[in-house]
Order: structure tokens, then C-alpha cells, then sequence
């Protein structure tokens, strides 16, 4: 695959949503070793995106790998009680809920989901996949770093809002970016 392959939109039954995610983020984890951070923006936890992290938490806490999830509907912070690094936060302004769910792994590993507005149980789905684009996974990962700066701290304790803040202290935000936001196709 060249390095900055372009992605790819596909229509997915909404049987097969949770398996296809599960199997794309098992191809991307092995790809990346060296991945750090999952970044994921999901409807809420009954989400098939927060099924798929949910149930490879697991492989991620043993690979050391944090997880940041921005919810938009209010239906708790998960505890996938295995040890993994999850910071939650609540997406509260409904003009945002017009994004579509996303997740970003690494810096070429991005997915882009239906919209927030959708329920994604009854529902076919329109899934952009990008494996190899550095790209994307930017543009992807902008538009959750926005979205993560407007969204308020969710979850018993702010101890791990407080760990990652110190990581990302030191991230500069990328001011030459024309993407404000993934949202409406």
C-alpha cells in the first residue's frame, strides 16, 4: 500500500457495523505497534464504535495504549475494567451533533462513521476507511481535537483528565488547517 493511500467510502448493513470496525482496527493495531492513543467520537456507549473499543480494551491496556472518548449523548463514562487509560468527555452543544463518529489511531489509521443524528442499530451506514493516509487521519484527528476542546470532562474522577492534560499541554494546534470540523457529507 503506498504510503498515503486515499480512502475509501463504503456502505455497511448495520448487522455487520461492530465486526467490520473490530476487524479495520485489528489490521490498523498490528500495522502501528507504536501507537500510543486512540481517539474515538461515538453517539454514546450503546455505539458500535464503543462496543468495538470496549471489547478489544483489553489488548489496548496491554499494549499501553490511552484511550480519549468523546461521547454525545450522556449515558455515562464506560469502565471497560481492564486496566486501560480512558479519559471521557460529554459533546453537550447539539449544533455538534451533526459530526459523525470518528476514531483515529496513529497518524495515518482514521474511520469516519454515520452521523451522531443517526441510530446507528437501525440504520445502514455510509463508513469512510482510510489504512495509509497521513491526510486523513489529520483532517480526522483536527476535527476530534476541536471537538475534544468544547466538550465538557465526564466520569467519577478527573485524574486522568489531569494525566493527559499535561501530555497535550504541549501539542500545538495546526493553524493552517482549512477543516474546522467533519460534519454533514
Amino acid at each position: 500500500m503506498t504510503p498515503n493511500a486515499p480512502a475509501r467510502m463504503t456502505v455497511v448493513k448495520k448487522e455487520e457495523k461492530e465486526s467490520r470496525l473490530k476487524a479495520f482496527l485489528a489490521l490498523a493495531l498490528e500495522a502501528h505497534a507504536d501507537v500510543r492513543e486512540l481517539f474515538v467520537l461515538a453517539q454514546g456507549l450503546a455505539s458500535p464504535v464503543a462496543h468495538v473499543v470496549a471489547t478489544i480494551a483489553p489488548e489496548l491496556a496491554a499494549r499501553g495504549i490511552a484511550v480519549r472518548l468523546v461521547l454525545a449523548k450522556a449515558d455515562g463514562c464506560p469502565n471497560f475494567d481492564a486496566g486501560i487509560r480512558l479519559t471521557c468527555r460529554l459533546l453537550s452543544d447539539v449544533r455538534c451533533h451533526d459530526a459523525h463518529e470518528l476514531l483515529v489511531l496513529g497518524g495515518a489509521t482514521a474511520w469516519i462513521g454515520d452521523s451522531m443524528r443517526r441510530n446507528p442499530s437501525q440504520t445502514d451506514s455510509f463508513e469512510l476507511h482510510a489504512e495509509s493516509s497521513a491526510e486523513t487521519a489529520g483532517a480526522v484527528r483536527n476535527s476530534f481535537e476541536r471537538l475534544w476542546a468544547i466538550a465538557s470532562p465526564l466520569g467519577s474522577s478527573g485524574e486522568t483528565d489531569f494525566e493527559m492534560a499535561g501530555a497535550l499541554a504541549g501539542l500545538v494546534p495546526d493553524t493552517t488547517s482549512r477543516i474546522t470540523a467533519l460534519t454533514r457529507h
